[in-house]
């Protein structure tokens, strides 16, 4: 015998369903969320910089580089680890343009330090400025822009597999030289009107 229903069961109004076109509008929102969600997640890296103290580290994640980076030597945006440079600040002689074919020999195994010169011939009018770039495997390690003789050192806590140094000529008229060396050893020169490179044998 069937039970006897006391009160009218309850009917519920039918779902609503979103029309298929509604789908549309809702995809890009959600496929935007997933990718910013994802950009946000890094791991922020050391980047090494030069200081006339030693080497350092900043945040590469930051746009702003250290303080202590000084002028015309800023800290560098890529960054590269065991290679930093130093400024030379004692007041150092510079030998003149070296002419012909200098004799160049490898970087020692045991180097750890090697001196950058940048040098003009004397000039009769508007003086000489360029733009020096020092690069390890493609990452830059130091930038300057100013008017020769210039020199600096480069650290090599880690003996990178390949090192130059680049000068451009910027303003002036006239021919650079860059040259390295390590100790009293001359490991690399280059004299241009134009872009002078270096690139010592490592």
């Amino acid at each position: 015998m069937p039970p006897v229903l006391t009160t009218p069961p309850v009917r519920r109004p039918p779902r609503r369903r979103l029309p298929g076109w509604a789908a549309f509008f809702l995809i890009p929102p959600l496929l935007l969320g997933i990718s910013n969600n994802g950009s946000e997640d890094f791991t922020a890296e050391d980047c090494s910089y030069s200081v006339d103290a030693g080497p350092g580290s900043f945040d590469c994640a930051t746009d702003a580089g250290p303080e202590g980076a000084g002028a015309g030597n800023p800290a560098p945006g890529d960054g590269v680890s065991g290679v930093w440079v130093q400024e030379i600040t004692d007041s150092t002689s510079f030998a003149p343009v070296l002419a012909g074919k200098p004799r160049i020999a490898p970087v020692p195994a045991d180097t750890r330090v090697l001196r950058v010169e940048i040098v003009t011939a004397e000039l009769v009018g508007d003086p000489l400025e360029a733009q020096v770039d020092t690069r390890v495997g493609g990452f830059s390690v130091d930038s300057r822009y100013g008017p020769p003789p210039q020199a600096f050192e480069i650290h090599l806590d880690e003996r990178p597999p390949d090192l130059s140094v680049s000068v451009l000529v910027g303003s002036g008229s006239g021919s650079v030289q860059c040259r390295v060396y390590a100790d009293d050893r001359l490991v690399a020169v280059n004299t241009s009107d134009t872009v002078a490179t270096c690139r010592p044998a490592m």
